[in-house]
């Protein structure tokens, strides 16, 4: 254009044939598409700026949530923590009390301690920065050992603990990481069974893939399908914030995040009222 504007042409070419069709001209048309264009550019960088709202507004409600979350679970047990501590400087208590305070003080701090790391670990994964040490792992033995430690947990709550067939099957994984991931997912299971509910952990392979699988199976009350596609989320509790055994909504999430930084999979089968069945898929060792 005179005013030095460029604009921008669609050109369609045809050919123009004889009547014995041999082709004797090239026919071209031009169409001014400079408006079009323009128009379009400016439709585009609107929907590119209203993802980018969307997207600042969902990490701005991730962070308010997240924040929310982690005071709710932290002033709890400091709050613990502080009244015991006034209690043992204030009053003269006989050894039998003073030693119960102080267990409570030494659990709030546990829990507080484990939280913070947790919170961690999941940075790290997001962050691709968490260290794992893949070795050859005995699943049977670390059963075991998982089974040992959470079954004064299972039984409080009159359910069991089982440890079906795992003959001799390894897998390689970072062996805290894997027994992490278990005591999260065995301790879910606990949590959310009903009260003559059982918990078992079977586990098979190598399958064709070079994999082995482990599974956590559990009888309780199962997970609706809408809220599936919240289970790794961090700190969702799946609606159950008032509940007495609500957790705190990191266990499922940070399991999904180890294993598959250890170069596994973890996928979550589940029906209401029957129970849920998670299934760690891992290399073999």
């Amino acid at each position: 254009r005179p005013d030095g504007t460029v604009l921008r042409l669609a050109v369609t070419a045809s050919a123009v044939r004889a009547a014995d069709g041999a082709p004797r001209l090239v026919s071209l048309n031009l169409l001014d598409v400079t408006e079009r264009d323009i128009a379009e550019a400016e439709r585009r960088g609107r929907r590119e700026a209203e993802v980018a709202r969307s997207v600042a507004e969902a990490a701005s409600r991730a962070k308010t949530d997240f924040l929310s979350a982690m005071s709710h679970e932290v002033r709890t047990p400091l709050q613990a923590i502080r009244g015991f501590t006034e209690l043992l400087r204030t009053l003269d208590l006989p050894p039998d009390r003073r030693a119960a305070a102080l267990e409570h003080i030494e659990g709030a701090s546990a829990h507080v301690t484990a939280l913070v790391d947790d919170v961690l670990d999941i940075s790290r994964i997001e962050a691709g920065a968490l260290p794992v040490e893949q070795v050859r792992v005995d699943v049977g033995l670390l059963f075991h050992e998982v089974v040992e430690l959470l079954a004064p947990v299972a039984d409080a709550g009159t359910g069991r603990l089982v440890v079906g067939p795992a003959p001799a099957v390894h897998a390689r994984a970072d062996e805290r990481r894997l027994r992490q991931v278990l005591i999260n997912l065995v301790s879910n299971g606990i949590r959310y069974n009903r009260a003559d509910g059982t918990v078992t952990l079977t586990a098979a392979g190598p399958d064709d893939d070079g994999c082995v699988v482990l599974r956590v199976e559990d009888t309780g009350r199962g997970i609706p399908e809408d809220l599936r596609e919240r289970l790794f989320v961090p700190f969702d509790r799946l609606g159950s914030e008032l509940a007495a055994d609500g957790g705190i909504g990191l266990g499922l999430s940070l399991a999904h995040g180890l294993t598959t930084t250890m170069g596994g999979r973890l996928g979550i089968e589940s029906a209401v009222g029957v129970g849920t069945t998670v299934t760690l898929t891992l290399p073999a060792g």
